[in-house]
């Protein structure tokens, strides 16, 4: 009675361990792609792990209120591309294969990561999360976003802070000027 009882204790962390990292997945973008500004080529980030998340939640004002005015003055930006619920991942050899195909228009949600100048702190905007399309009834069921060309797409804003801007420069994007 004792192994059978160990047995499915085994499984059901086992099972909870696997929904987690997969409701993760599908509550957060799986891959976020910063591209333009001064960027030769797009800057990918493939978030598999919390930590992932946590670090990179402003990116993609994950945890931010409405966009403040301010957050959108004109001065330098980078676009963020948000892709969500690209699950199951693939391993290296196919992320690589998969990030070559990704393009900005074909993102559930886009943003904007802007730099720090003329005494305003960097900051991040984006267009609302991931959203259904409540008229397709076959896979993909989300809607994409095209990359916004003015600043009344977005929605949600989130000033950076140092640890922010210090994850941006450790990808090559430079937040300070």
């Amino acid at each position: 009675m004792r192994s059978k009882l160990l047995i499915v204790a085994t499984g059901l962390v086992a099972l909870l361990a696997s929904s987690q990292e997969l409701s993760a997945r599908w509550a957060f973008p799986t891959v976020l792609m910063i591209h333009g500004g001064d960027l030769k080529s797009p800057v990918f980030i493939v978030q598999k792990t919390e930590a992932d998340i946590e670090r990179y939640v402003s990116f993609w004002c994950g945890k931010s209120p409405r966009v403040e005015p301010a957050q959108l003055t004109d001065r330098p930006y980078y676009n963020v591309s948000a892709f969500w619920a690209l699950s199951p991942l693939p391993d290296e050899n196919g992320m690589a294969a998969l990030l070559r195909t990704l393009k900005p228009e074909q993102a559930h949600q886009q943003g904007r990561l802007y730099v720090a100048a003329d005494g305003i702190r960097a900051s991040a905007v984006s267009t609302k999360y991931l959203e259904l399309d409540p008229d397709n009834r076959t896979p993909p069921y989300s809607l994409v976003r095209p990359v916004p060309t003015n600043a009344n797409s977005f929605v949600y804003g989130v000033w950076l802070s140092d640890a922010d801007i210090e994850a941006a420069a450790k990808l090559g994007i430079n937040l300070r000027r």
